[in-house]
């Protein structure tokens, strides 16, 4: 079975969310905090904690001294995790081409091989190994580097050369 999925705004401030509460892990943090630390409202980042708790990542505490604080250490919290808990991801391979079927309820290339749905495949593969072994103790101490630093930048043995691709033997 593969993950397909797709990054978008929930996903990146859902993310953001949770490395705020990484960087001050010694104490709560108040939901007005974490919207004015990442730009956002207080009704989309309590949205965002909503899921976040009910997807095991953090914990709440009402009360004046309430908060939010992570529900696991940094370092067993994936990227993977964050993402499952932000957006529902639909979980066979079959859904790859059912993203954009055209005028059809089907792929038009389901019947037999399909060599877009491979590469695909190969694709969302590489980038849930890459989130799976990713954490949020990984990004905080690569804080001034992008996370991709971790993935091979060239998984299908391609490498850009003088403004052209070759295969690399």
């Amino acid at each position: 079975m593969e993950l397909c999925m797709k990054i978008g705004a929930m996903e990146e401030y859902g993310l953001r969310c949770l490395v705020q509460m990484a960087r001050h892990s010694d104490r709560q943090l108040g939901i007005a905090e974490i919207a004015k630390a990442e730009s956002l409202s207080l009704a989309y980042a309590g949205k965002l904690l909503s899921r976040l708790r009910q997807g095991g990542l953090v914990t709440s505490v009402r009360g004046v001294k309430g908060g939010y604080a992570l529900a696991l250490p940094v370092g067993r919290i994936s990227l993977a995790r964050v993402m499952e808990a932000l957006t529902p991801i639909p979980r066979t391979q079959k859904n790859i081409c059912r993203q954009f079927p055209g005028r059809r309820r089907e792929c038009v290339h389901f019947v037999g091989h399909c060599s877009i749905r491979t590469v695909w495949s190969a694709i969302y593969k590489n980038m849930w190994a890459l989130l799976a072994k990713t954490t949020l103790e990984d990004l905080l101490k690569e804080q001034e580097k992008p996370a991709l630093a971790l993935a091979d930048p060239a998984p299908w043995g391609y490498r850009k050369q003088r403004s052209k691709i070759h295969a690399v033997a």
